[in-house]
């Protein structure tokens, strides 16, 4: 089961405005589609600006290989990323009596936003970043998350490690973990968008069926006589019909479940070996433990 057949219900902004750098018809039609549903994964990412001072080395690391991994080159990085020309000492813009130009105020007052779609990541990535972090793009991953997420070579090599010392949000990165850019090398965003809508369809499938049945229902329903009651009766006055294209979403849904089923029974299987492992390491240590006692 793909690991972004779940819809990520968390509002990403569209920036509608900006087009992401890759530039590809098929991209915006992925972006649109995420959109269409409510997911994250329609939004976009601001990226970096290259002139700020505060974690400036991994900021430029992270948009070259941005650029590197869409085939952009990294030659001019400056044309893909993000400007912020304003003057902060300024907590307004001047008058409109003045004599700037529009021009120059866009680039004394506006930031030239430039961002990238947000399915180029991996949806574990994703998750990560507007999820549990509650940011909206970040700069670093820990190397730990890479390979838990099984990123480590599957989009994610020694080539996306920042080799320079960084101490994440200015703390000391104290597990000594190498520290890895997020890199859009995710390919299977639009497989993961036709998943994700079996699931938003399935909510509307269920919901009609609840309602159907609950307008149909004995107990919610008007009273009859028990005599005129019988067991066929009472299921048949049940409707719970759908269409065919409802019949074909159902069943995409069971194999949704059984993918499920058995992703839930394979990690099981996993744990418990995990553990039996652990078992049978403290059991080996406590008979060395015995053997050293004795031998003493």
């Amino acid at each position: 089961m793909s690991p972004g057949s779940n819809i990520i219900r968390v509002d990403v902004k569209s920036h509608s405005r900006h087009s992401c750098i890759c530039g590809t018809p098929r991209c915006a039609h992925i972006t649109a589609c995420f959109q269409s549903i409510g997911d994250a994964r329609g939004g976009k990412f601001i990226l970096p600006s290259l002139g700020g001072t505060r974690n400036a080395a991994i900021k430029h690391f992270k948009l070259q290989q941005i650029c590197h991994h869409l085939g952009l080159g990294t030659d001019n990085l400056e044309e893909y990323a993000s400007k912020d020309n304003r003057n902060r000492s300024l907590k307004s813009p001047p008058p409109p009596e003045t004599t700037m130009t529009r021009e120059k105020r866009k680039n004394k007052f506006e930031r030239q936003k430039k961002a990238i779609a947000v399915h180029h990541f991996h949806p574990a990535v994703v998750q990560h970043y507007v999820v549990d972090e509650k940011i909206n793009f970040g700069d670093y991953l820990l190397e730990s998350f890479v390979k838990e997420n099984g990123l480590w070579e599957n989009g994610y090599t020694d080539m996306d490690y920042f080799p320079n010392q960084f101490k994440p949000d200015g703390k000391k990165n104290g597990s000594g973990e190498r520290v890895f850019v997020p890199v859009p090398t995710y390919q299977n965003a639009l497989q993961d968008y036709q998943l994700a809508l079996t699931r938003f369809k399935i909510k509307d499938i269920i919901k009609s069926c609840k309602d159907a049945m609950s307008a149909n229902s004995i107990i919610l329903g008007r009273k009859d006589d028990d005599a005129s009651l019988h067991p066929v009766n009472k299921k048949a006055r049940i409707s719970t019909t759908t269409s065919g294209d409802d019949s074909n979403e159902l069943k995409r849904a069971i194999c949704l479940l059984a993918g499920e089923v058995e992703q839930l029974q394979q990690s099981n299987k996993r744990l418990e070996q995990k553990l039996q492992k652990s078992r049978d390491n403290n059991a080996a240590e406590k008979g060395d433990a015995q053997c050293g006692a004795e031998g003493g």
